[in-house]
């Protein structure tokens, strides 16, 4: 990775506070999105920071949008959904999020964080950022426009996510949903010399929709409100 002076990078962290996006100071310093964002991941917008990456940012999707728009009506770009995504948006409802214009995952298992990445370039041809090791757990993401545009529509606000309809209906996309939501927010646990599996979620309507889901594969399971979790 490229060097920078303690200079330059206290100047990186003071652009992104002011709402710069990746790309802008990117370009400034002539360096790649990843470069920066490994300097700049834990600064937080100022107010003034917030109301200019905001606007920045919708000006952005309204543009994709169009340019995509445009292109399915051509027929170029087509609308798909695979087991692949269906597990990526899993991973996203588990241990992922959209914040400051960026999608990351993060999660103790390496194991985990590389499927994710697999699963990244495999769904939307594009490379994750390295996984890198915070003290806590190992992170990584994107910042690819074309991926936020597609997977916002899947995350809620907060961890309030909800089962997408495609998955709701075929099957063949529950199995790698589950596993993936599983994976990350999921844990096994003896009781009464019984082994349980447990999934924990803020997202009352998610699990009410993952416990219907489980049906399906004939395992019953419930829900339980003090803890919000779903134990089977």
């Amino acid at each position: 990775m490229k060097r920078f002076l303690e200079s330059n990078i206290l100047e990186m962290k003071e652009k992104r506070k002011l709402g710069m996006t990746l790309n802008e100071i990117a370009r400034k310093f002539n360096t790649s999105k990843s470069a920066i964002h490994y300097h700049v991941n834990d600064i937080m917008f100022s107010r003034e920071g917030k109301k200019r990456n905001k606007k920045i940012i919708k000006e952005i999707l309204i543009k994709t949008n169009r340019e995509i728009g445009l292109k399915r009506r051509m027929g170029i770009v087509p609308i798909f959904f695979s087991t692949k995504k269906a597990s990526l948006i899993g991973h996203l409802h588990g241990d992922g999020g959209i914040y400051h214009s960026s999608i990351f995952y993060s999660n103790k298992a390496l194991e985990l964080i590389e499927e994710f990445r697999i699963l990244l370039k495999e769904v939307y041809r594009v490379e994750a950022w390295k996984p890198y090791w915070d003290g806590i757990v190992y992170k990584t993401g994107s910042a690819a426009i074309k991926i936020i545009t597609d997977l916002s529509k899947y995350k809620h606000e907060g961890s309030l996510w909800e089962v997408p309809g495609e998955i709701k209906i075929c099957k063949k996309f529950q199995a790698p949903y589950i596993r993936a939501l599983f994976d990350d927010d999921g844990s096994v646990y003896f009781s009464h010399y019984t082994r349980k599996i447990r999934l924990y979620s803020k997202s009352l309507n998610g699990l009410k929709t993952v416990r219907n889901l489980l049906l399906n594969f004939n395992i019953n399971s419930k829900i339980y409100l003090r803890f919000v979790d779903l134990k089977i």
